[in-house]
This record gives structure tokens, C-alpha cells and sequence, in this order.
């Protein structure tokens, strides 16, 4: 069960996910208490990567992340065949990595098959449409309510 899981090459695996983060070598068995808080941050992003789990959420990876390290996950990220879930206000990033956006806006989610730039102009379209529909319906009421108001004074009028 050890070599089925993986188990020999494991810690290859966690040193490589480690170095490619810049985690010095000499820094691979120190205890987390002794990381500075840079680099805690990105042992526990390898530690989230390690595996290859079958579905992966990251909530702002790149916070505190070098551009170096930046780049290489947006490279890790691009080949995994896996689901990622990513929560991001890097708009970078998200161009990157994401190859499906999901907006969640007024308890409602709309899925968007794109990059951020994609969603983007895609909402904001959306938006538009939505508020010339409604501008539509409020000139559709407020005609109607002339009508009503222009009907109900002549109905008064030819009852006297």
C-alpha cells in the first residue's frame, strides 16, 4: 500500500514542491514555529498541493508569494488536471490560471467558460442589458399609468 500511494516518492515530491516555492533546502526540517512568516505561508501551500488531491481550493495563493513563486504556481496550476477552486483578487493571476469563472452575486451563481478579462465584459455587458431592460419596464409602467389615470378621469367624467 506504501508504493501504491506514493509513499518512495513522497519526500522528492514535498522537497521539490518546497524548493520550487524558494524554500531553501537547509530550511526543509526546521519545525513551522522557527519559518519566518513568508515562508510559512508557502510550506503550507505546498503542503495544500502535495498529492496532487483531486480537487484543490486556494483562497489568495498569491498573497505573500514572491514573483518568482507566482510564476511558478501559475505554471503548477496551468497543468493540473485536477479542479481548482481559486479565490483570488489578483486579476493576473486569474487571467492566468482560470479557464471558468463562477460569479456569485444576489444568492445567485452564474457560471462564465473564460478568464477574468472574459467574465468581466461579460457581467458588465450583462449589467447593461439588465439595466436598459428595466429602464424599458419603468417606461412601460409609467405609460400604463397615464393610460389608467387618462381613462379613469374620462369614465368619471361621462358619469355626471
Amino acid at each position: 500500500i506504501f508504493a501504491e500511494l506514493g509513499g518512495w516518492e513522497a519526500e522528492s515530491e514535498a522537497s521539490q514542491l518546497l524548493q520550487n516555492l524558494n524554500i531553501p533546502e537547509d530550511l526543509h526540517y526546521q519545525n513551522m514555529s522557527e519559518l519566518a512568516n513568508g515562508d510559512k505561508v508557502k510550506v503550507l501551500l505546498a503542503k495544500a498541493l502535495f498529492g496532487k488531491p483531486d480537487v484543490l481550493l486556494l483562497d489568495e495563493p498569491t498573497n505573500g508569494l514572491d514573483i518568482q513563486s507566482i510564476s511558478w504556481l501559475e505554471d503548477f496550476l496551468i497543468d493540473f488536471e485536477n479542479t481548482v477552486i481559486v479565490v483570488s483578487h489578483d486579476r493576473h493571476f486569474l487571467n492566468k490560471v482560470c479557464t471558468h469563472m463562477a460569479d456569485l452575486d444576489f444568492g445567485k451563481i452564474k457560471l462564465f467558460v473564460g478568464n477574468y478579462d472574459f467574465w468581466k465584459q461579460s457581467s458588465e455587458l450583462a449589467a447593461r442589458l439588465q439595466a436598459d431592460r428595466n429602464a424599458k419596464a419603468e417606461e412601460k409602467i409609467k405609460e400604463l399609468q397615464e393610460f389608467v389615470a387618462r381613462f379613469s378621469a374620462n369614465a368619471s367624467k361621462s358619469k355626471q
